[in-house]
Order: C-alpha cells, then sequence, then structure tokens
C-alpha cells in the first residue's frame, strides 16, 4: 500500500534537507505555470537571469516603480507596437494597446506592487541573449494599494 504526503509537507520536509542558504525551485501552481512570487523565488529569478524558465508560463510579482519609469517603445518586424520595461535586468515586453497596460496607467499611483503573466523566452535581437518575459496579463497585487 502506497501513501501520498500533502504537497505543503513535501515542500517542508524538502526545506527541512536543504543546506542553508540553497534555494528550492520555484513552486508551479495549477496549469504548470511557475509562481515567482516570495522574495526567495524572486532574487533567484533575478540572479540566474530566468533562463531557467525559458519557453514556461510564469506568474511574477513586480514592483510599481518599474512601471513609473518610462517605457522603450518599439515597433516589430509584423508591424505590432510594444513596450518594455527593465525590472533587474530581466526585460518585461508587452503589448502596447492591451487593456491590462491601459489598466495599469490608471491605477500606478496607487499600486505598490503588480502580478504579472506571462511567459519567459528569449529576448530577439538582445546582444547580451538575455531571457525576458512576454506579459499575457498584469494586473495590480491583492493588498497593495498605499
Amino acid at each position: 500500500m502506497r501513501f501520498l504526503l500533502p504537497r505543503a509537507f513535501a515542500r517542508t520536509a524538502l526545506a527541512m534537507l536543504l543546506p542553508i542558504g540553497s534555494f528550492a525551485p520555484p513552486s508551479t501552481g495549477d496549469g504548470g505555470e511557475v509562481r515567482v512570487v516570495s522574495p526567495e523565488e524572486r532574487r533567484h529569478f533575478y540572479r540566474t537571469g530566468g533562463k531557467e524558465l525559458l519557453g514556461r508560463p510564469v506568474h511574477l510579482h513586480v514592483d510599481a516603480e518599474v512601471f513609473r519609469k518610462a517605457p522603450h517603445s518599439f515597433t516589430d518586424r509584423s508591424g505590432a507596437r510594444w513596450v518594455r520595461f527593465e525590472d533587474h535586468g530581466i526585460p518585461l515586453t508587452l503589448p502596447a494597446r492591451s487593456p491590462y497596460w491601459l489598466q495599469v496607467r490608471r491605477h500606478l499611483d496607487g499600486a505598490r506592487e503588480f502580478c504579472l503573466h506571462g511567459r519567459v523566452r528569449m529576448v530577439a535581437g538582445d546582444e547580451r541573449q538575455r531571457a525576458g518575459v512576454e506579459v499575457t496579463k498584469i494586473v495590480r497585487a491583492p493588498g497593495s494599494w498605499r
């Protein structure tokens, strides 16, 4: 007979086995999305440049200060307009006409943090060959009002 441990217990047991200072990989939520929301997960993501999650969908929390800076606007080969922000060296790109981007601009003054959903991809034409997040959805993080 085989016994299954609850997922939370398995993570706790794994954390006790890891040496101090090591990092457990980011947790995956339903649908295979990698959650990068805790401070430890975020530090690891930024330290590695996100390349270990290439092609994977991610849920990332980003400080609102990132979006208060002027975005870099560009047009891709197909003629679509995009905006790009830099968060700790990780490019965040989203369509310039995205309804989520328009909503973020309206709520920017009162927010501290935003939730991004997107996919990690290599940045086209980047001489440093960085990975970036192509954002598909962005909303104010719960409880992040000032």
